[in-house]
């Protein structure tokens, strides 16, 4: 029992050691002259944290990253589409009606050879 007592102690120790070089650090980076610095304290109330789910579907339609990826996807996928499309041959269908000169022109004749 003293023992763990003892080395709970020494871990308090470490902790308050630990906070000490925090404040120096902190002191040192913001140019802080005071002696002593009292840290506002902090809520330590649980929170509710959303599911996995909930969080990484809130993520995909928020990241643009992510909307930029599926819209390369989407546009490598039509260039594929295209390129399977262009091995297709091309057919064309129209209806000419015929004109007067048209007709005119087939028109069969008789030539003196036949």
């Amino acid at each position: 029992m003293q023992a763990t007592i003892a080395d709970e102690e020494q871990n308090l120790l470490k902790l308050d050691i630990q906070r000490e070089d925090y404040e120096t650090d902190l002191k040192r980076l913001t140019g802080i002259k005071a002696d002593s610095l009292v840290l506002a304290p902090v809520d330590l109330t649980p929170t509710n944290v959303p599911a996995l789910d909930v969080v990484e579907q809130s993520a995909s339609r928020n990241n643009v990253d992510i909307q930029l990826a599926e819209l390369n996807g989407q546009k490598a996928q039509l260039g594929i589409k295209v390129a399977q499309q262009s091995y297709r041959p091309d057919l064309a269908c129209w209806q000419a009606t015929p004109t007067r000169e048209a007709t005119l022109f087939f028109q069969p004749t008789t030539h003196s050879w036949v």
